[in-house]
Parts: structure tokens; sequence; C-alpha cells
């Protein structure tokens, strides 16, 4: 069987009734028109989503990148500020910080201040603090603080030594404690 072409049957089918076109013969590119449209509905709102998944990660990633550098930049200047210092100054500046990070770990001190319920806190939360090494800290800060006089380079170096124990290297913590710790040197920048 022979078939006229689509145009014949087009024409035919326009002459015979205006509405019965549609029905005769589909106009390219509408058929399954119905079904692509929740598909393609389907892909705007995946393409959406992952446009603010990314903008947002990409925000994040910025966020963390200006912390880190505003880290290194306060460290390095802290650094280069503390090698002017003289050593009651350096005192100050460790105990400033020490109380800082104490203050993190959710114990309550101050310079000459329960230091026995204190350094049980401190040793039962932190295992690299020994007992008694808080109040000894403590002591040498109050000799520099109260009395006037200097600490030996030794006792410098305790001090030193036990504001490093506070920063909790090898003790399990939450994230936020982490994150806390890492940037506890912008909170004592100010």
């Amino acid at each position: 069987m022979v078939s006229l072409p689509d145009t014949v049957r087009k024409t035919a089918a326009i002459d015979e009734d205006r509405s019965g076109a549609e029905q005769v013969v589909e106009p390219s590119g509408t058929g399954g028109s119905e079904q692509s449209k929740p598909l393609t509905v389907v892909k705007n709102v995946a393409a959406v989503g992952f446009g603010i998944v990314g903008t947002v990660i990409l925000l994040l990633t910025l966020l963390l990148c200006t912390m880190e550098l505003s880290r290194a930049f306060v460290l390095w200047h802290a650094e280069r500020k503390r090698r002017r210092m003289s050593i009651e100054e350096r005192v100050r500046q460790s105990q400033k910080l020490m109380f800082k990070l104490i203050s993190l770990w959710g114990i309550d001190a101050a310079l000459g201040w329960e230091t026995s319920a204190t350094d049980k806190a401190l040793a039962d939360t932190l295992p690299s603090v020994k007992p008694g090494e808080y109040e000894r800290v403590n002591s040498l800060l109050e000799k520099t603080i109260y009395g006037g006089i200097a600490l030996e380079p030794f006792e410098e170096r305790a001090l030193d030594l036990f504001v490093q124990r506070l920063w909790g290297r090898n003790v399990k913590k939450s994230w936020k404690m982490r994150l806390k710790l890492r940037y506890a040197c912008l909170l004592a920048a100010e």
C-alpha cells in the first residue's frame, strides 16, 4: 500500500475540520511534551540544588581560609612582639592566654583563687597536666605579678610548658572544642 505524503494528509484534515488537524498528525517537536515537563522540572530543581550546595561549600571554604590566614598573621605578629617584650610582659601575656585556655575547657580560674580545686579539675580534664602543676605555675605568676620578682629562665620555661599542655594535644575532644582551641589565639588577641 502506498500512502500519501504527510503534507497531503494535513491539508486534507485541515480542509475537512479545522479542529481535527491535531488529532490526525501531531506537529513535530510536541510529541511526548507532557512526559518531558516533569523531567525538565526535576533537572532544573537538581541544578538549583547543586548550585546552592556548591555556593555554601565555596563560602565555607572562603571562611576557613580567612580564619586560617588571620590565625597565621596573629601568631606571627604575637611571636614577633613577644621577642621584644620584657620578662614581666611575657609572663602577663602567658597568664592571659593560660586563663583563656582554662576557661575554654569550662573551668573557672583566676590568679590565686581556689588553686587546689582548679588544679584538681585541670588534672581530671587534661591527662597531660599533672596534679600540683597548676599550683606551682600559679605561685610563679604570683611571684612575678604581685612580688615584682623576675622569673628565672627555667621558671619561664615551666610556665610556657604548662600553657602548651593546656592546648590538650592528645585529648579526645569534640569538633567544637577543637575549633575553639585552634582559634583561641584570635580570642586572646583582643
